[in-house]
C-alpha cells in the first residue's frame, strides 16, 4: 500500500495476519470527530521541544485525509469530486452542475469571485448563465480593490440585494484573500456590534506611532512599541485595533512565535518590499508579537537588523516597528520604567471610559442576553473584586485536587453557591460563568 508513497501512514489496516484477519485488509477504525485529528497539527511543535527547527515539523506532516469504509459492504467509499456550498458553518456538496439552481435566488444580483480559470472548467460553470451576475474588474493595486469593493456595497447595490461568490478554481492566492476580507468587512462592518470602543490606551498608542513616523524620536531602523495589559483587561483588542486602522499607513502583519524566525524575517523583509523600486523609501512594516517570549522578541530583532545592514539599507530609515503586546500584573509599572514607548492597559477605567462602555453595554442590552456579552458586563464594571477573587480560589482549589485525583471537578451547585451566582450577580447566572472561564 506504501508504494510511491513512502511515509504515509495508514490507519485501520492490518498490517500482519492477526487473527480472522489478513496482511492489507482494510478493516477501518471509528472516528467520532475528524476536527479533533486535523486541529491536532496546530501543536505539533510541542512534539519535537529542543530541536532547532520546529517548523520543519509542520511542513513535512500534511492534513489526514479520511476515507470512508462500509463494513457491511466491506468496501472502501470514494467520494465524487464535487463543488461545495458553504454557508456558515454548514457545508453541503453540490453534485452537477444544474443542481446549482436550487440555491439561486433570481431577485438576487450575484458577485462571482474566482481565480484563474482553464479549459477544463469552462464546461462546468454554465451555471452562471443562470444568474443575474453583477460584473467588475479590476487590474489594479489593492487600494482599488479597496475603493471598488466599498463602492459596490455602498453606492451601487443596496444592502441585502447582493450574494458574493467566491468560485475556487486552484490555490488560494493573496489577491483572493484581499478580495475576501474586503467584502467581509464592507458587509457586516459592526452593525452587529455597533461603535467599537477605543480606550484610552488605543489613543497613547496611537500617538506613540504617530511620534515615530514624523521623527519626534531618534532616527532607528527598528522601533519598538509596548502594549502591556493585565489578563483580559483588552490589551489584545487595543493591539488588533491599531493594526487594523494603520493598515493603509503602514504594511501591517502578525508574528506567530511558533514559526522559525529566519523564516519569519525573510518574509517580513519580502513584505516590505513588495512591489517597491528603492529599498530605501518602503513603507515600514508594523509586526505584532503577541506573548511572546523575550528571547524570541530579541533573536528577531537581530535577525532584522542583520538584514538591514545586509541589503545596505540607510540606518535613518525607519523599517520595522515591532508592537509588542505581552500581559504583566503591574502594566502601570512597565510603563513608568520607559514611558516613551509603553502603554498600560488595565481593568480599571477612566471616567470617560465608563461613560463609554456603560452606553454600549444598554445598547448592547437590547439585543443580547447578558450571559452572551458577559465578558463585556464584567468589563464595564470593573471585574467586580468578590466575583474575581471567588474565581480564582475555585481554580487555584481544582487545580489541586487535579494534582492528586485526574478530571477532578466541583459540582455546579458548590461553585454557584460559593459564587453567590445563585442568589444574585446583576441577574448573571452560573452558565454564563462558565464562558468567562472559557
Amino acid at each position: 500500500m506504501n508504494m510511491r508513497s513512502n511515509g504515509t501512514i495508514h490507519f485501520g489496516v492490518m498490517d500482519k495476519a492477526t487473527g480472522i484477519y489478513t496482511h492489507g485488509e482494510i478493516i477501518g477504525i471509528p472516528v467520532e470527530n475528524q476536527d479533533s485529528f486535523v486541529d491536532a497539527l496546530d501543536y505539533i511543535e510541542h512534539c519535537f521541544k529542543g530541536s532547532t527547527h520546529p517548523s520543519d515539523a509542520r511542513s513535512c506532516i500534511r492534513n489526514p485525509k479520511f476515507i470512508e469504509f462500509s463494513e457491511k459492504a466491506n468496501k472502501v467509499i470514494y467520494e465524487e469530486k464535487a463543488p461545495y456550498h458553504r454557508r456558515g458553518s454548514e457545508e453541503k456538496t453540490l453534485h452537477p452542475p444544474h443542481m446549482w439552481k436550487k440555491y439561486m435566488d433570481d431577485s438576487l444580483f450575484y458577485i462571482i469571485v474566482t481565480n484563474k480559470l482553464k479549459q477544463e472548467h469552462l464546461e462546468n460553470i454554465n451555471f452562471l448563465t443562470h444568474m443575474n451576475i453583477f460584473c467588475t474588474w479590476i487590474k489594479t493595486k489593492k487600494k482599488q480593490l479597496k475603493r471598488t469593493v466599498s463602492v459596490i456595497c455602498n453606492e451601487i447595490l443596496p444592502p441585502g440585494s447582493f450574494v458574493v461568490v467566491f468560485l475556487l478554481m486552484s490555490h488560494i492566492e493573496q489577491p483572493l484573500a484581499d478580495t475576501f476580507h474586503e467584502f467581509y468587512a464592507e458587509m457586516n462592518d459592526k452593525k452587529h456590534c455597533g461603535e467599537v470602543i477605543q480606550r484610552d490606551a488605543y489613543r497613547e498608542t496611537n500617538n506613540i506611532l504617530e511620534d515615530i513616523l514624523q521623527g519626534n524620536s531618534a532616527k532607528r531602523s527598528i522601533e519598538t512599541v509596548n502594549i502591556c495589559h493585565q489578563a483580559g483587561s483588552g490589551g489584545s483588542t487595543v493591539a488588533r485595533q491599531i493594526l487594523w486602522n494603520w493598515k493603509a499607513k503602514l504594511r501591517c502583519a502578525v508574528v506567530k512565535q511558533s514559526h522559525e524566525i529566519t523564516t519569519v524575517c525573510e518574509h517580513v523583509v519580502h513584505l516590505r518590499e513588495y512591489e517597491e523600486r528603492d529599498k530605501n523609501s518602503c513603507l515600514p512594516v508594523l509586526l505584532l508579537l503577541e506573548d511572546c517570549n523575550a528571547e524570541y522578541r530579541d533573536d528577531l530583532r537581530r535577525e532584522l537588523g542583520n538584514a538591514i545592514t545586509t541589503k545596505k539599507i540607510s540606518a535613518s530609515v525607519l523599517c520595522f516597528i515591532l508592537l509588542i503586546c505581552k500581559r504583566s500584573h503591574d502594566p502601570e509599572r512597565m510603563c513608568r520604567a520607559l514611558p516613551s514607548q509603553t502603554v498600560a492597559v488595565t481593568h480599571k477605567l477612566t471616567d470617560e471610559e465608563k461613560t463609554l462602555f456603560s452606553k454600549k453595554l444598554e445598547r448592547l442590552k437590547l439585543k443580547f442576553e447578558p450571559e452572551f456579552i458577559l465578558t463585556f458586563v464584567l468589563m464595564s464594571e470593573g471585574f467586580p473584586n468578590k466575583l474575581h477573587r471567588g474565581f480564582c480560589e475555585e481554580s487555584t482549589f481544582v487545580a489541586l485536587l487535579n494534582c492528586y485525583v485526574q478530571d477532578s471537578y466541583i459540582s455546579v451547585s458548590h461553585c454557584e453557591a460559593s459564587l453567590a451566582l445563585g442568589i444574585q450577580v446583576d441577574r448573571i447566572r452560573y452558565h454564563a460563568f462558565e464562558n468567562f472561564s472559557q
